[in-house]
């Protein structure tokens, strides 16, 4: 029984801490443009994953790199969209109703249709 109250615990402090990360965004972009705070965001991300991407003791794989390119940059377009869509809501809504719509969508996952 303790497990399930720690691992139920774990999950209220995750949702916890994604919620506040809706009034955190609105109140920086209020004080700093959508695009500005994204491209501060992502280029922050990507310095952090050229580190750990590019360390000397990394095995060479042999793989298709335009291939691997090619998908990278549409789901990072797409991941982009989704970023800045919802960052431009937070600048024109709640916080609330931003992460509402959200969560309501992350529930929805489950009943995508399977194509494969």
């Amino acid at each position: 029984m303790k497990s399930r109250v720690s691992t139920d615990f774990i999950l209220l402090f995750i949702a916890f801490v994604w919620g506040a990360t809706f009034v955190i965004v609105q109140d920086t972009i209020h004080t700093l443009p959508p695009f500005w705070y994204l491209t501060f965001r992502f280029s922050l991300a990507a310095a952090v994953l050229l580190i750990f991407a590019f360390r000397p003791d990394h095995t060479k794989f042999s793989i298709n790199w335009q291939h691997h390119l090619l998908a990278g940059s549409i789901l990072g377009f797409f991941l982009f969209a989704g970023y800045a869509l919802q960052t431009l809501s937070l600048f024109y809504t709640t916080s609330g109703k931003s992460g509402f719509l959200t969560g309501i969508s992350v529930a929805l996952v489950p009943f995508w249709p399977n194509r494969s």
